[in-house]
């Protein structure tokens, strides 16, 4: 069964949209706030109905701001929890990776000659473990011929 890999692109593009599509619908709100409070109306008397007005505005405004946290915290934890797992994936391998170098006969050779530690054994041949004049130390399988 094939795995799909995480594409954390797919989900910044949409993180993106959103978080540019909410910095336009504030602005545009802050605009229309701008404007209605660009006109002058004249003093009027207290009356009951404006201070239960003015206490339905205090408390939709603390629970808008209240809504907004919320919803920050949520987008923040998300582009946390993306960073994270883009931090910790597996970097894909292409082309051939080498990871000994060039071993000569020759050394090979002396290496062989030298004092080997025997790591097992198959039907196939005897694995040594030896140390190369550089100090590398390799596993050799010695193979038997049939």
């Amino acid at each position: 069964m094939e795995k799909r890999r995480y594409s954390p692109q797919v989900s910044n593009r949409k993180v993106t949209a959103s978080l540019l599509f909410l910095f336009i619908l504030c602005l545009y709100y802050a605009s229309v706030q701008c404007q209605e409070s660009g006109k002058v109306t004249p003093p009027s008397p207290s009356t009951p109905t404006q201070s239960k007005n003015g206490l339905k505005r205090i408390l939709i405004s603390i629970f808008l701001g209240v809504l907004t946290g919320l919803i920050g915290a949520i987008i923040f934890a998300f582009v946390v929890r993306l960073l994270v797992r883009y931090m910790k994936r597996t970097p894909i391998l292409k082309g051939p990776v080498i990871f000994s170098p060039k071993i000569t006969p020759k050394s090979l050779q002396s290496a062989l000659e030298n004092e080997n530690q025997l790591l097992g054994s198959s039907s196939n041949g005897k694995y040594y473990r030896t140390a190369l004049d550089n100090g590398l130390t390799i596993a050799v399988k010695e193979v038997r011929a049939v």
